[in-house]
């Protein structure tokens, strides 16, 4: 499902994308329990991350109200970086905006 913003992503930070995407927003630690078993990343990894991540405009820190930190929520939804990795993708590739239209067309429309 999101295996196209690896083209916008590093794979570290699109699993944490994912993950906040899923909950609407994240703290570091529930974004650690949240991490698969095969990928266990430490506590200062994820927040350096996260924090990256917000630097880039792509998460939102929140300060927390009853204990020092962060809640963290995505500026943007899975569909508007998606939108966003395929407008970069039809650039690379050299197709203008009417091509790279056309191809956005077909993907989002419904096949019966």
């Amino acid at each position: 499902m999101y295996a196209a913003f690896a083209y916008v992503l590093p794979p570290a930070e699109l699993e944490i994308m994912q993950i906040v995407w899923d909950r609407a927003s994240a703290t570091v630690g529930e974004v650690r329990a949240a991490m698969p078993p095969a990928r266990p990343l430490a506590y200062v990894t994820i927040k350096t991350i996260m924090d990256r991540l917000a630097s880039k405009r792509l998460l939102i820190r929140i300060p927390r109200r009853t204990r020092p930190g962060y809640t963290y929520a995505a500026v943007q939804s899975h569909a508007d970086l998606l939108a966003q990795a395929f407008t970069k993708l039809c650039a690379d590739l050299g197709m203008n905006s009417a091509g790279g239209a056309a191809v956005l067309q077909t993907i989002e429309t419904p096949h019966a």
